[in-house]
């Protein structure tokens, strides 16, 4: 007898059916994988004596939380006697949860750090299995008689694969005691607050959750402008005024509205450096070392690579022997600003085209529609940001859950579930593929230099666009 088949459309069935023996399996396998990674991320952001030089993203954040309590300037970090490295995001995570955790030891908060990732983790997960498998109306696929495709339509199997796509850029997150999982939960809950029910103070919700995510980092204000472009006027009014109560009020609770303000505009002028790319010298915050270094260091944006395809900037490595050489991948030699303007060009197209596919009827109106443009201004958000990173693409959780889950569906069909299938491969096997085990270091280096990660990226949000396009109408049965 199948206990496992997916029911009628718009029934909750497929959240509460029978369990089978192999989710227990896959749901232990995994709580070991991410014990074993927890450890592994302490390790990696503890503070060790025998390498004082060593100093992770959490240190920087923790020393912010540090000269919070004492009431100092988060941003002067050469005050806080731990942290080598700038707070570079507004005060707001400073504040909250870093102004608590200041409070203990540091290895202890760095614990404590872990864990909070881990919970926003499945939590983020959990979201997007609700909103894929419970808030959205579905058609009922054929009756499956095969365990194999009964195991590909379960949604736990969805959101499992998608965990897969994206672990090594959450672990990387993770290892670097970073804060992007509490944006990818942010944006998550943002969508679950949108399709949780169409009401203004739903909507509203979803903006504050969207302003709780710029209030940690700046980029994904660009789900601010979604909301004005697919205008959902309740959704504007809940973000701006997110925005002031996250960004003002809630480091002024604390320690004033004067010291908030000022923060407010030191972060404001560091922001205009580092999208710019210009000034680098005159942030208030990055001076050591630069805005626009630090986007070219390794970076995955669009202007991260297209700058080292128009510009002589040099890729150090290091050999074995501590020697060191550097490499340039420019193809011509453009001055600065004519290749920035460039890549300014091309972030606007990649906008445009993103608003383009987003403001469509079915896009705006339909859920599934609704959680694909989602997606898809996720991509766009990584790409369009100076200053991505690795870690950075942990909210790309919302693209992979949100496709995969609608393939699932038979909502994405054809060729464009085809090319679904293959970026999505590709994103997840190529950190395997070209790893230092396999290629070697230098090789592997190389690559990822010259914007590998980038243009897998790119191939994603491709066949998310393509995906969105293309979606299948839902069909009464």
């Amino acid at each position: 007898m199948l206990t496992d088949k997916i029911t009628a459309p718009n029934s909750s069935d497929s959240l509460n059916r029978p369990a089978q023996p192999w989710r227990y399996f896959w749901w232990f396998l995994i709580t070991i994988i991410v014990v074993w990674q927890a450890t592994i991320c302490v390790r990696n952001a503890r503070l060790n004596p025998a390498k004082p030089d060593k100093v992770s993203d959490f240190t920087a954040f923790y020393g912010a939380g540090q000269l919070a309590l004492r009431g100092q300037n988060i941003y002067d970090f050469k005050n806080s006697e731990i942290s080598r490295r700038p707070y570079l995001y507004p005060a707001t995570f400073a504040i909250f949860p870093m102004m608590p955790l200041a409070l203990m030891k540091h290895n202890t908060a760095l614990v404590v750090f872990v864990i909070l990732n881990f919970m926003l983790f499945f939590a983020t997960l959990w979201l997007l299995r609700d909103v894929m498998w419970r808030l959205i109306p579905q058609t009922a696929p054929p009756l499956e008689t095969s365990r194999w495709m009964q195991w590909l339509r379960h949604p736990d199997s969805g959101v499992m694969l998608a965990a897969v796509i994206c672990l090594r850029f959450v672990m990387s997150n993770m290892r670097h005691g970073n804060a992007n999982m509490y944006v990818a939960f942010a944006l998550a809950l943002g969508l679950w607050l949108m399709l949780k029910r169409r009401t203004a103070l739903f909507e509203i919700s979803s903006g504050l959750a969207i302003a709780l995510g710029t209030a940690i980092k700046v980029t994904p204000g660009l789900f601010g402008l979604y909301l004005l472009w697919t205008w959902r006027p309740w959704g504007m009014l809940g973000g701006a005024l997110g925005l002031v109560f996250f960004i003002i009020i809630v480091p002024a609770i604390p320690l004033g509205f004067t010291y908030s303000m000022d923060r407010f505009w030191e972060y404001k002028n560091h922001v205009a450096s580092a999208a710019t790319g210009e000034d680098a010298e005159d942030d208030p915050i990055g001076h050591d070392g630069g805005a626009d270094q630090k986007q070219l260091e390794g970076g995955i944006s669009l202007r991260g690579i297209c700058m080292r395809y128009m510009t002589p900037r040099a890729m150090k490595f290091v050999f074995p022997d501590k020697t060191t050489k550097l490499y340039y991948a420019n193809i011509v030699t453009l001055p600065e600003n004519t290749a920035r303007n460039v890549c300014r060009a091309g972030e606007l197209i990649l906008l445009a085209l993103t608003v383009f596919l987003t403001m469509r009827k079915i896009a705006r109106t339909d859920p599934a529609g609704i959680a694909l443009s989602w997606g898809l201004t996720a991509n766009a958000m990584l790409l369009i940001s100076p200053l991505t990173r690795k870690a950075h693409v942990c909210s790309f959780l919302i693209t992979a859950v949100v496709t995969i889950a609608l393939m699932q569906q038979n909502r994405i069909t054809g060729r464009a579930r085809t090319f679904c299938i293959a970026t999505l491969a590709a994103l997840c096997f190529q950190g395997a593929i070209f790893s230092v085990e396999i290629i070697g270091k230098l090789n592997s280096d190389w690559l990822q230099g010259i914007g590998v990660g980038f243009w897998l990226l790119l191939a994603t949000f491709a066949s998310t666009a393509w995906a969105l396009w293309k979606l299948e109408q839902v069909r009464d049965c």
